[in-house]
């Protein structure tokens, strides 16, 4: 009780302040942008572009707006907070409702996917209050210098809060899972092996699925301490409406996270016939036959 007292306190002696409803609406404003920007960007490899997202993406924008305006005029970018805020609704309710479905189904989603909404909530719930309380005369308004540091030093550090630590976009409406898979390993020594190269794969119904990792000398030493043991590696997996896997993105091999490999490290792979005696197998990628289908 002394903890809300104090709150309820704190919140009528800073209510008159100009900069509070700007860090609220302009942080929310970058929060929700990053992820849809992320999905649209991913049109340029043939996604889609939802007619739901483009309507969310004017949303933050003009929440991005209603920031700056709020410093000004209060209620007017209430008003303007509030529109924007609908616009985003109408894809977040579809979105987290598709979430919720496939999370019933067996997916998961990081918890960074949900502070948009979680920011966008705040934000609607803040500018409802802001709209029905009485004007005040006394408003203090923050210098522009600070407005403009703070700008933009959020505008940097949020999308690292709200984006999938795999670096990979989150699309509500696909399945997602995160699948560990142990791995045999082994040490490769052919002529066309590289310093350090490892390749780990499993068994699977239609033949084998692995990855290979190298020029990595403290992998080798940490890959080596299991001996004859098998490692556990991780995917982030992606389904369709069937159940079926469609894109597997490695996230990390034991201890290992992905991000301290190479670009093309990591990749899962089904194995192939071979192209003659002594050549390495044709592999071709196919996350169907490498992961158990979603019920």
């Amino acid at each position: 009780m002394a903890i809300l007292q104090q709150l309820v306190l704190w919140l009528e002696a800073h209510s008159q302040h100009a900069m509070i409803s700007f860090v609220i609406y302009w942080v929310t404003a970058v929060a929700t942008v990053t992820p849809v920007l992320a999905l649209i960007a991913f049109a340029v490899w043939g996604r889609p572009i939802s007619a739901l997202e483009l309507i969310s993406l004017a949303g933050s924008v003009c929440l991005g707006v209603g920031a700056f305006v709020s410093l000004y005029k209060r209620r007017a970018a209430s008003l303007l907070v509030l529109a924007s805020a609908f616009a985003q609704w109408i894809y977040l309710a579809s979105a987290l409702r598709a979430a919720a479905r496939n999370v019933s189904r067996g997916g998961s989603y990081p918890l960074q996917a949900f502070i948009p909404a979680v920011l966008l909530l705040v934000a609607t719930v803040f500018a409802c209050v802001e709209f029905v309380r009485p004007a005040s005369p006394a408003t203090v308004r923050p210098k522009l210098i600070r407005v403009v540091s703070f700008a933009v030093v959020m505008f940097v550090v949020t999308p690292l809060l709200v984006l999938n630590p795999n670096r990979t976009p989150i699309d509500f409406f696909v399945t997602r899972r995160v699948v560990s898979v142990p791995m045999r390993w082994h040490k490769r020594t052919d002529v066309y092996a590289q310093s350090d190269h490892y390749d780990l794969e499993y068994d699977r119904r239609a033949g084998t699925c692995g990855t290979e990792f190298w020029g990595h000398p403290d992998f080798a030493k940490y890959i080596e301490s299991f001996a004859s043991k098998p490692i556990l590696v991780t995917y982030e997996v992606y389904y369709d409406n069937g159940g079926d896997a469609v894109s597997a993105n490695f996230m990390r091999v034991g201890d290992w996270a992905a991000s301290r490999f190479g670009a093309n490290q990591g990749s899962l792979s089904r194995g192939g016939l071979t192209t003659g005696p002594g050549m390495p197998p044709i592999v071709s990628r196919n996350p169907q036959d490498c992961f158990d289908q979603m019920p």
